[in-house]
């Protein structure tokens, strides 16, 4: 060994402001050259080695991957700080979404899996609706999320509502049906202001197993009288305004 100033693995790691293990995954994966040993068998890290990991620390620090680090050598430096304000701003919008979706948690009283965009107009709906729209907006896209807002928005409570939150698990085939009847009735009639939503589905999620999970959560949160009356709507509602049949 040279009589020049070498540091060990700990030594190094706190010079640079980071750890040993830390030292020893940047030896591992190719990032950090490893130095030689003494006739102790512990490593000597000198300025070199320092100089390196506290490029790799910084670069780090930016916000820059382990894997993009190795292959920077040759980048310029103009476009690598392009690269790496582009992924600053990028994080720095998740970020204010998520204080914005935590101020909206903090004023609504909503539960945790609710998205920032639905927050206000789920706060006043039952559990069960807030549980199935929680599911729907995780599972359907941008755009289909932005009709249910617009839907929930817009809606006014009504009469209907209250009872099918109120419906006995007991209540009658005919009380089933008329229920379903007068709310179907309402959905027809604001046809033009409420559209469809979409239901296309989130990312690689199919459109079918969106569906599914969302199906799912209505069975698991509402009750089996409440699902008939939703299961009535649907049909009469498929069946259009001039083919409902008498009851």
């Amino acid at each position: 060994m040279s009589d020049r100033l070498t540091w060990s693995t700990r030594q190094v790691a706190a010079l640079a402001g980071t750890t040993q293990k830390a030292v020893r995954y940047y030896h591992s994966v190719g990032l950090l050259a490893e130095p030689e040993r003494g006739v102790n068998g512990y490593k000597h890290y000198g300025v070199a080695h320092l100089r390196r990991l506290i490029h790799i620390v910084s670069l780090a620090e930016l916000g820059l991957p382990l894997a993009r680090i190795k292959e920077i050598d040759d980048v310029d430096a103009d476009t690598l700080i392009d690269e790496l304000d582009a992924t600053l701003e990028a994080k720095i919008r998740r970020l204010e979404a998520n204080r914005a979706r935590l101020a909206l948690l903090r004023t609504h009283g909503v539960g945790w899996e609710v998205p920032a965009e639905l927050a206000d107009v789920l706060a006043g709906l039952a559990d069960a609706d807030r549980s199935v729209l929680a599911v729907a907006s995780r599972v359907l896209d941008d755009q289909s999320v932005a009709q249910l807002r617009d839907l929930l928005a817009r809606h006014e409570p009504t009469d209907t509502d209250e009872e099918l939150t109120q419906l006995p698990d007991d209540a009658t085939p005919e009380q089933i049906e008329d229920l379903a009847r007068r709310i179907v009735a309402q959905v027809q009639g604001a046809k033009e202001q409420f559209p469809s939503v979409t239901g296309a589905a989130r990312g690689a999620v199919p459109r079918r197993l969106a569906h599914e999970a969302v199906a799912a959560a209505m069975v698991e949160s509402f009750r089996a009288a409440q699902l008939r009356v939703l299961v009535r709507v649907s049909e009469l509602a498929a069946a259009g305004p001039g083919e409902i049949p008498a009851p």
